[in-house]
């Protein structure tokens, strides 16, 4: 007790000193407790905007796929791995994706860059491709030959909407393969690199090109209808199909 006395006398000894204390200890908690804050709300956007770029906030691959990714490394898609996905806590979507290397060609000019190919019927404003639509419309089907294409690689290419262009890519065999598509749409994600490099092609008329079976994916993607507060980023591998 006069342990304590003492301590409260002696706090009030020198008042000025023990404001200036006090300050700087509150001063500090709230200072750690905005910066971690502000952390978490960047670090949760930064998974946000990762997933809407299309890996999703979980993703399902083949085994090795990560490391080497490959068109040649693919799952098969069952209704009961579908339905196991879709029923897990705060999934709010299961969609497939063939994610791959091509090079684009107009009649003049050619380029390399990236694919993602989606089923249009399924995709929504959660991804950030869609969303990020500026011209046109969206893939009209699973199995058309519609594009959609970044609008800096479109002008890179000298393409307007309604143009064809011609895509390679290589297929399970390791086989060259081609295909015609026709530009239905433009986006525009303010990402140079996405807007330049990046296409949607319909995920059926993908599969015939690659040579997939109908049930096949390069990798399923999980959504998340909300994200808990410590959300489990996985990569869930399976053994590949070749």
């Amino acid at each position: 007790m006069q342990l304590s006395r003492l301590a409260w006398r002696n706090l009030w000894w020198q008042q000025r000193r023990t404001w200036i204390t006090a300050f700087s200890i509150g001063f500090g908690v709230v200072l750690a407790v905005t910066f971690t804050g502000y952390g978490d709300y960047v670090y949760s956007n930064m998974i946000n905007a990762g997933a809407q770029l299309g890996m999703g906030h979980v993703s399902v691959m083949a085994q090795g796929y990560q490391q080497h990714p490959s068109i040649k490394k693919r799952i098969a898609i069952g209704a009961t791995l579908h339905n196991n996905l879709k029923n897990q806590p705060f999934v709010r979507d299961v969609l497939a994706r063939i994610n791959g290397q091509a090079m684009f060609a107009s009649a003049n000019k050619s380029m390399g860059g990236g694919f993602i190919a989606i089923d249009p019927q399924q995709e929504g404003a959660h991804n950030m491709l869609v969303a990020s639509l500026s011209q046109g419309r969206m893939l009209s089907s699973r199995d058309g030959r519609d594009i959609v294409l970044g609008a800096k690689l479109a002008k890179n290419l000298g393409l307007k909407l309604g143009k064809k262009l011609v895509y390679t890519t290589t297929d399970v065999h390791g086989e060259i393969v081609s295909n015609i598509a026709r530009i239905s749409g433009l986006f525009s994600t303010g990402v140079h690199e996405i807007d330049s490099g990046m296409a949607l092609l319909p995920i059926d008329s993908v599969r015939s090109v690659l040579g997939y079976r109908p049930d096949e994916a390069t990798f399923l993607i999980k959504w998340a209808s909300k994200q808990p507060a410590c959300w489990p980023i996985r990569l869930w591998r399976m053994k590949p199909r070749f």
